[in-house]
Protein backbone atom coordinates (compact mmCIF):
# COMPACT_ATOMS: atom_id res chain seq x y z
CA UNK A 1 0.00 0.00 0.00
CA UNK A 2 1.68 3.40 -1.03
CA UNK A 3 0.27 6.55 0.01
CA UNK A 4 2.13 9.62 -1.56
CA UNK A 5 1.71 13.50 -0.26
CA UNK A 6 3.65 16.27 -0.06
CA UNK A 7 2.67 17.07 3.33
CA UNK A 8 3.73 14.64 5.70
CA UNK A 9 0.73 14.39 8.27
CA UNK A 10 -1.21 14.18 5.77
CA UNK A 11 0.31 11.31 4.34
CA UNK A 12 0.57 9.37 7.89
CA UNK A 13 -2.72 10.30 8.72
CA UNK A 14 -4.14 8.78 5.08
CA UNK A 15 -1.63 5.93 5.99
CA UNK A 16 -3.46 5.55 9.45
CA UNK A 17 -6.98 5.41 7.70
CA UNK A 18 -6.67 3.73 4.64
CA UNK A 19 -4.28 0.82 5.23
CA UNK A 20 -5.52 0.31 8.62
CA UNK A 21 -9.22 -0.31 7.00
CA UNK A 22 -7.48 -2.45 4.15
CA UNK A 23 -6.16 -4.61 6.89
CA UNK A 24 -9.13 -5.36 8.85
CA UNK A 25 -11.04 -5.92 5.51
CA UNK A 26 -8.17 -8.54 5.09
CA UNK A 27 -8.07 -9.97 8.73
CA UNK A 28 -12.12 -10.12 8.42
CA UNK A 29 -12.45 -11.93 4.59
CA UNK A 30 -9.81 -14.28 5.54
CA UNK A 31 -10.82 -14.84 9.30
CA UNK A 32 -7.37 -14.80 9.74
CA UNK A 33 -7.21 -14.57 13.34
CA UNK A 34 -9.92 -17.41 13.83
CA UNK A 35 -9.14 -20.76 15.71
CA UNK A 36 -10.55 -22.62 12.74
CA UNK A 37 -7.24 -23.15 11.06
CA UNK A 38 -5.76 -25.28 13.81
CA UNK A 39 -8.80 -27.77 12.98
CA UNK A 40 -7.99 -28.01 9.10
CA UNK A 41 -5.79 -30.63 7.60
CA UNK A 42 -3.25 -28.67 6.14
CA UNK A 43 -3.36 -25.36 7.53
CA UNK A 44 -1.27 -26.14 10.93
CA UNK A 45 0.68 -23.08 10.17
CA UNK A 46 -2.12 -21.11 9.53
CA UNK A 47 -3.05 -22.25 13.13
CA UNK A 48 0.05 -21.00 14.84
CA UNK A 49 -0.25 -17.89 12.68
CA UNK A 50 -3.67 -17.05 13.85
CA UNK A 51 -2.42 -17.58 17.53
CA UNK A 52 0.10 -15.38 17.23
CA UNK A 53 -1.65 -12.52 15.94
CA UNK A 54 -4.43 -13.11 18.36
CA UNK A 55 -1.55 -13.28 21.45
CA UNK A 56 -0.07 -10.33 19.84
CA UNK A 57 -3.54 -7.98 19.42
CA UNK A 58 -5.55 -6.83 16.31
CA UNK A 59 -4.71 -2.98 17.61
CA UNK A 60 -0.46 -4.09 17.22
CA UNK A 61 -1.24 -6.01 14.33
CA UNK A 62 -2.59 -3.19 12.55
CA UNK A 63 0.56 -0.47 13.66
CA UNK A 64 2.43 -3.06 12.74
CA UNK A 65 0.91 -3.50 9.07
CA UNK A 66 0.74 0.28 8.75
CA UNK A 67 4.22 0.59 9.25
CA UNK A 68 5.39 -1.72 6.79
CA UNK A 69 4.05 -0.12 3.89
CA UNK A 70 5.46 2.79 1.92
CA UNK A 71 3.90 6.00 2.68
CA UNK A 72 5.45 9.37 3.75
CA UNK A 73 6.43 12.14 1.79
CA UNK A 74 8.71 11.74 -1.62
CA UNK A 75 11.96 12.12 0.41
CA UNK A 76 10.56 9.58 3.56
CA UNK A 77 9.66 6.84 0.77
CA UNK A 78 12.86 7.59 -1.14
CA UNK A 79 14.31 6.52 2.56
CA UNK A 80 12.13 3.63 3.31
CA UNK A 81 13.46 2.29 0.30
CA UNK A 82 16.53 2.91 0.55
CA UNK A 83 17.08 1.15 3.89
CA UNK A 84 15.34 -1.51 2.33
CA UNK A 85 18.08 -1.96 -0.45
CA UNK A 86 20.71 -1.58 2.15
CA UNK A 87 19.05 -4.36 4.19
CA UNK A 88 17.99 -6.64 0.78
CA UNK A 89 20.04 -5.21 -2.11
CA UNK A 90 18.09 -4.48 -5.03
CA UNK A 91 14.44 -5.20 -4.77
CA UNK A 92 11.45 -3.84 -6.68
CA UNK A 93 7.84 -2.97 -5.27
CA UNK A 94 4.35 -3.35 -6.21
CA UNK A 95 2.57 -0.13 -5.33
CA UNK A 96 -1.20 -0.08 -4.76
CA UNK A 97 -2.62 3.41 -4.50
CA UNK A 98 -6.21 3.03 -3.68
CA UNK A 99 -7.58 0.70 -0.88
CA UNK A 100 -9.20 0.97 2.29
CA UNK A 101 -12.24 3.35 0.53
CA UNK A 102 -9.34 5.64 0.11
CA UNK A 103 -11.16 8.86 -2.12
CA UNK A 104 -10.33 8.49 -5.76
CA UNK A 105 -8.49 12.11 -5.80
CA UNK A 106 -6.19 11.26 -2.59
CA UNK A 107 -5.37 7.95 -4.75
CA UNK A 108 -4.64 10.06 -7.85
CA UNK A 109 -2.58 12.98 -6.03
CA UNK A 110 -0.52 10.07 -4.52
CA UNK A 111 -0.14 8.54 -7.81
CA UNK A 112 0.83 11.43 -9.52
CA UNK A 113 3.42 12.49 -6.92
CA UNK A 114 5.16 9.02 -6.43
CA UNK A 115 5.10 8.96 -9.97
CA UNK A 116 6.85 12.45 -10.89
CA UNK A 117 9.22 12.46 -7.40
CA UNK A 118 9.66 8.58 -6.69
CA UNK A 119 9.99 6.71 -9.53
CA UNK A 120 12.52 8.42 -11.44
CA UNK A 121 15.28 8.32 -8.76
CA UNK A 122 13.99 4.42 -8.13
CA UNK A 123 14.78 4.16 -11.83
CA UNK A 124 18.15 6.09 -11.95
CA UNK A 125 19.24 3.62 -9.08
CA UNK A 126 19.08 0.58 -11.25
CA UNK A 127 20.08 2.12 -14.96
CA UNK A 128 23.64 3.41 -12.54
CA UNK A 129 24.11 -0.10 -10.97
CA UNK A 130 24.30 1.78 -7.72
CA UNK A 131 24.55 -0.58 -5.00
CA UNK A 132 23.85 0.90 -1.07
CA UNK A 133 26.13 -0.60 1.72
CA UNK A 134 24.92 -1.95 4.87
CA UNK A 135 25.78 0.13 8.18
CA UNK A 136 28.52 -1.44 9.20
Amino acid sequence: MTVCDSDAARAKENAERHCAMYFHSVMHHYEMMSEHFAKTKGYAEYGAGAEAMRAAGLDDMVRGYVDQQLWGTPDQILRKLEGRRATMGDIGCLCAFRFGASPFDVSERSMRLFAAEVLPVAKAWQASGEQLQAAE
